[in-house]
């Protein structure tokens, strides 16, 4: 019998926890292609920094991760993620795939002081929002993944 499902994986962390860095180490070991929120910002309304409608984002994330998929091409997804609402539409998404989380637990004055060097800064009180939303609701296996994956950073 041909195993159909195929092993995708999905970075959570807080903005400037490291993600788009691990995510292209990451890439490089799996064979998978990296899907960024930020990218699909830059795409459908020409900037990065506009955040813009998450219903169309992430319907462009969804339509993306569906297309590499049919072509049995693994996926990174990008994003925060940083409350179990937000990622359990990816895990329902498609019964093929194998969801594995790595979290990016990361510390909040380095990340803070990381955001400040950025290009595109995001304001502080977000991301501590985000940091404590997360400490509150970490990603686990009861949610769908199939492994999580804790990396500290």
């Amino acid at each position: 019998m041909i195993n159909n499902t195929i092993k995708c994986f999905l970075l959570v962390g807080i903005p400037a926890s490291g993600k788009s860095t691990y995510s292209k180490q990451l890439a490089t070991v799996k064979g998978a292609v990296i899907l960024s929120t930020d990218t699909i910002r830059a795409k459908l309304y020409g900037n990065e920094s506009i955040q813009g409608s998450w219903s169309d984002i992430e319907r462009e994330l969804h339509k993306s991760i569906k297309r590499y998929v049919a072509l049995n091409v693994p996926v990174i997804v990008d994003a925060t993620h940083t409350k179990p609402e937000y990622r359990k539409p990816l895990l329902n998404l498609s019964s093929r795939i194998e969801w594995a989380c790595y979290w990016l637990d990361a510390d909040l004055k380095e990340c803070l002081k990381r955001n400040q060097t950025r290009a595109r800064t995001v304001p502080s009180h977000v991301i501590e929002s985000m940091y404590n939303q997360l400490k509150l609701t970490p990603p686990t296996k009861a949610e769908g993944f199939e492994n999580v994956y804790q990396v500290a950073v």
